[in-house]
C-alpha cells in the first residue's frame, strides 16, 4: 500500500498531513503505525502533525517505547497539554526548502557585526552539520550567536561554528 499512497501524495504535492484519531490505535498497533507514518514522511518529505485525544502521549510511546508518567490532571476550563497537536518533524532535504529555512535564520539574526547573507552562504555546510534537522540548526545558530556575544565578536563565522558540537555525530 505504501507505493500507491506515496505516488498519490507526490502527484498531489502533499506537504502537510494531519493525523487525528491516534487514540483509536490499539496498543499493539502503535509501533507499526508510526513506522508506516515515518516511511511515508521519508518518501514524501511531507510534514506530519498528530492531533487528538492523548496525541502527545501516544507519539511519546511511539518514539521512546513507553508512555509518559505523571501527566497533569485536567482542570475545568483548561486544556491538557497531551491534547494539543504534536509535530514530529523529520529532516529537510538540501534544496530550496533548506535554503528558505537558513535564510529565515540569517534574516532574524541581530548581531552587531552580522552581515546579511553570511549564514545563507554556509547553507551546504549547515545542512551537513545538522543532517537537515531544524531543531539542530536552531541549537547550532543560537549557541554560535551566544558565543559571538560573549566573546564580543558579534558575528557568526565558520571557525566559530566548527567549535560547537550539535550532538548529531558532528561528521562534517
Amino acid at each position: 500500500m505504501t507505493e500507491p499512497v506515496t505516488h498519490i501524495m507526490h502527484k498531489a504535492r502533499t506537504q502537510l498531513v494531519l493525523v487525528n484519531g491516534l487514540d483509536r490505535l490499539a496498543d499493539n498497533e502503535i509501533h507499526s503505525a508510526f513506522d508506516y507514518f515515518e516511511t511515508l514522511q521519508d518518501r514524501t518529505r511531507a510534514t506530519f502533525v498528530y492531533c487528538g485525544t492523548g496525541a502527545a502521549d501516544i507519539v511519546h510511546e511511539a518514539r521512546y517505547g513507553r508512555r509518559r508518567k505523571n501527566l497533569p490532571k485536567a482542570v475545568k476550563g483548561t486544556v491538557r497539554p497531551d491534547t494539543q497537536p504534536v509535530l514530529w518533524a523529520g529532516a529537510i532535504d538540501y534544496g530550496d526548502d533548506w535554503h528558505s529555512v537558513v535564510k529565515g535564520f540569517d534574516d532574524d539574526l541581530r548581531l552587531y557585526d552580522h552581515t546579511p547573507g553570511t549564514i545563507v552562504k554556509m547553507s551546504r555546510y549547515l545542512h551537513k552539520r545538522t543532517g537537515g534537522y531544524i531543531n539542530t540548526l536552531s541549537d547550532l545558530i543560537c549557541t554560535a550567536a551566544q558565543d559571538a556575544i560573549e566573546t564580543g565578536t558579534e558575528t557568526i563565522t565558520r571557525p566559530l561554528l566548527d567549535t560547537i558540537h550539535t550532538g548529531r555525530g558532528d561528521t562534517w
